[in-house]
């Protein structure tokens, strides 16, 4: 369960996000990928800017582990369990996509396409 796996991850020393990783591996239907690119995505959704968005990097892990078992895993659940590896795989290209955006216009990104808030 995820209290259990909150434990767990409390008491890993492989890295903040590699712990995370070593979790979905065991539990994959409970506890989902998370990295940099899919809490991007789901920062940029759940607030529509990515003005105030810190990377996971400088984050600490009593950060981390509060985004992901209070608020990640309940968003990325909304998508429903036999969706999984495709929510993943979405969330992922989009945050990938978010860090190329220019950030200061968050409008334009390289390409010059458009993009506005979900929000």
């Amino acid at each position: 369960n995820r209290k259990t796996g909150k434990e767990f991850y409390k008491n890993l020393r492989g890295g903040k996000v590699w712990d995370i990783f070593w979790l979905h591996c065991l539990q994959p239907k409970i506890f989902p990928i998370f990295d940099q690119h899919t809490y991007r995505a789901y920062y940029y959704i759940k607030h529509g800017t990515l003005n105030g968005f810190t990377e996971l990097e400088k984050l600490s892990k009593g950060r981390i582990s509060e985004i992901y078992f209070t608020h990640y895993i309940d968003f990325f659940n909304q998508f429903g369990n036999n969706k999984n590896r495709k929510a993943d795989k979405a969330l992922f290209v989009f945050g990938r996509f978010l860090k190329t955006w220019d950030i200061k216009q968050q409008t334009k990104t390289r390409s010059g396409a458009s993009l506005r808030p979900f929000v």
